[in-house]
């Protein structure tokens, strides 16, 4: 190792040097960093890129121009989010307006009425009351016996839910006198069931699940008629604004029997 020779490099690096500032033009045989004339530096520092003032406004101005593509952007699809909304809406109300079409439609189709004429002819008032009474309790059987048919012709087409083990009627509205029983009225007035399910208890039947009808007998003509309604409370109403089917007027215990029934 040459130790003699280490001071000399070290003075050839960083020992004076011929030096023209920048600022003034003096040259100037220097090891300084700065002009001995002015004082500026020989070697000038780089700003840093964001610390100037015109750095700074082309950055806020690149901001303010990718804000306004952005609501640009926003504006120019806005119609389009908006229509798409306007369609599925149309499309859901178009969806409900036919669902409950639909319902109207099988619903009126349940409820129509269905009427026969009974086997039984009952004696005018001059017959003895027993005798009446036997031939319009008569008339009831019959009529329940046409509904049950009616009801299992139904379960066999799909559109009521069976077995139906019998059909049993009653006065409406509940609580009256059974019409059979009121010689001098022509008409009576009847809810029926077409029983799915008999409710027992230790005591026998208590009750039963079915389908209910109503109907009417012409006890002078011996004339049946009856309607498979369609309560609307109930599971099938839930979410649904459905408007009630109307019966037909001979079929509606709610109000008297047309004339010429």
């Amino acid at each position: 190792m040459r130790h003699g020779t280490a001071p000399v490099e070290v003075a050839q690096v960083f020992g004076p040097v011929e030096r023209v500032c920048p600022n003034c033009g003096v040259t100037s045989f220097t090891a300084a960093r700065a002009c001995p004339a002015c004082g500026t530096p020989y070697v000038a520092r780089r700003a840093k890129r964001l610390s100037t003032g015109r750095a700074r406004a082309a950055l806020a101005a690149g901001a303010v121009l990718i804000a306004a593509l952005i609501v640009g952007g926003v504006l120019l699809l806005a119609p389009g989010i908006n229509r798409s909304k306007r369609e599925q809406a149309a499309a859901a109300r178009r969806a409900a307006a036919a669902q409950t079409a639909a319902l109207l439609r099988r619903e009126a189709a349940e409820q129509r009425a269905h009427a026969a004429v009974g086997r039984t002819r009952v004696a005018g008032p001059s017959a003895p009351a027993a005798v009446r009474l036997g031939q319009r309790t008569a008339l009831v059987g019959e009529l329940e016996q046409a509904i049950a048919a009616d009801a299992r012709a139904r379960v066999r087409a799909g559109t009521l839910t069976g077995p139906v083990l019998y059909v049993t009627c009653s006065a409406y509205p509940t609580g009256s006198p059974v019409p059979q029983s009121l010689l001098a009225a022509r008409v009576g007035a009847y809810q029926c069931l077409a029983v799915n399910v008999p409710i027992k208890y230790l005591t026998g039947t208590v009750g039963a699940l079915g389908d209910p009808f109503w109907a009417r007998i012409d006890f002078a003509t011996s004339r049946l008629v009856w309607c498979k309604i369609n309560p609307r409370a109930g599971e099938r109403a839930v979410g649904l604004n459905v408007p009630s089917v109307p019966l037909a007027p001979v079929c509606n215990l709610e109000v008297g029997a047309p004339a010429g029934f």
